[in-house]
């Protein structure tokens, strides 16, 4: 029992022992210093050329916040920021295991495991290394890869059969959302849209395959998207406009 107890508060403690101590002993790349790390800060400046540059806000950020950032960690401003890394890193990592387990995270041993995967599966890939390595693209992915998330919850539980977040309902928190991840990145959005596809072509499939009539009322009424979807998809398209 007591070797249970001590496994699971491990697991669950050393991501944050990871991502502190790699977030506040990183030195300063070469493309951070290439963006103004340890320079003096000219934020809007900063926000602005980057947007017609690429407009993607997550480059947005990384442009704007770079300039706080010394070669080497010392107590100042940019302790802020670096903190702020390592909650996103770790709000992505309890994203991931509240999508995975498809419920409430309880701190239990079986969810800590669930955690322990995933920590496992991002860094034994080849692309791990864009969340330790570098400021700028650590503030690139964390900032891509939170907003993904929490625009394919909803979807994912939808899917799933599981009971949707309330909070998804209400029409300005799913734009909100919506926008954001179009926004975030260039080529996640389009390929959720590639996915919602294949997904409807998937039902109207199933259904002619269970040999059920197809008329366009019954298809409707197997695709017709929720609200909260509208308003989701709605800010994505509105964004990627943009």
């Amino acid at each position: 029992m007591r070797r249970h107890r001590f496994l699971n508060w491990a697991l669950w403690i050393l991501p944050a022992v990871f991502f502190g101590v790699c977030y506040f002993l990183l030195t300063a790349t070469e493309e951070d210093i290439a963006q103004g790390a340890g320079t003096a800060p000219d934020v809007w400046s900063d926000l602005v050329k980057c947007f017609f540059y690429n407009a993607r806000l997550a480059d947005m950020y990384a442009w704007a916040v770079i300039n706080f950032f010394d070669y080497q960690y010392s107590f100042g401003i940019d302790t802020i920021f670096r903190l702020l890394d390592v909650i996103a890193a770790l709000v992505m990592l309890w994203l991931m295991v509240r999508i995975a387990v498809g419920e409430k995270v309880k701190f239990e041993l079986k969810n800590a495991l669930v955690l322990a995967g995933i920590f496992l599966m991002i860094f034994l890939t080849p692309f791990g290394y864009t969340l330790y390595r570098g400021f700028s693209m650590i503030h690139n992915y964390l900032i891509i890869s939170l907003a993904a998330l929490t625009f394919a919850w909803p979807f994912l539980c939808r899917l799933r059969g599981v009971q949707i977040p309330r909070f998804y309902g209400k029409w300005w928190v799913g734009l909100a959302v919506g926008m954001i991840f179009g926004l975030s990145a260039n080529f996640p959005p389009l390929a959720f849209i590639a996915s919602y596809v294949v997904i409807l072509v998937r039902r109207v499939w199933r259904m002619y395959i269970q040999r059920q009539r197809l008329s366009p009322s019954k298809i409707w009424a197997e695709l017709r998207p929720k609200t909260w979807e509208v308003w989701m998809m709605g800010g994505m398209l509105a964004s990627l406009v943009i």
